[in-house]
């Protein structure tokens, strides 16, 4: 019996031998199983930042590019205005200039018409004075005949 019972002692042993080994088996095939699926976790979530850095890196390509596309047109344009604010400058100048021109002339035309006006003033203001001097004479030298006509050519006038 004692065969029995070493026998059953040995194989109790071996039974909880190969349940340890089939239990530490299984820990370790788990721990492969769990070191295999956090790998590729991690190489998928390498992968996923990859494309993300990827994609970042081309969106700002593409915001570069676009904001030297929009300086590029803000420059055309910048330079466009000033190009026009300069044409309105010179418009301005020229205007001011042909202004400045007709008003020297008008003064220029009042003033002749004032000098022109004084003249006809001083010319009628010295044929009234011929023409009082001419009747004076006429009345005072009443006898003579030419005396007479030239006072009355002088009335006419």
């Amino acid at each position: 019996m004692l065969n029995f019972q070493t026998f059953l002692a040995s194989a109790l042993t071996a039974v909880v031998a190969l349940i340890t080994v089939s239990t530490d088996t299984k820990k370790i095939e788990n721990r492969a199983a769990e070191t295999e699926e956090k790998q590729r976790r991690f190489e998928v979530n390498r992968k996923i930042r990859e494309e993300e850095e990827y994609r970042k890196k081309e969106h700002d390509k593409k915001s570069e590019h676009r904001e030297a596309e929009y300086r590029n047109k803000i420059e055309k344009f910048m330079t466009e205005k000033d190009k026009l604010i300069a044409e309105k400058d010179k418009a301005l100048e020229e205007k001011d200039k042909y202004f400045e021109e007709y008003r020297k002339m008008r003064e220029e035309k009042e003033e002749l018409n004032r000098k022109l006006y004084e003249e006809h003033q001083l010319f009628e203001k010295i044929l009234r004075k011929m023409q009082s001097m001419a009747m004076m004479q006429l009345i005072q030298n009443s006898g003579d005949e030419s005396m007479k006509k030239l006072c009355l050519e002088f009335t006419k006038i």
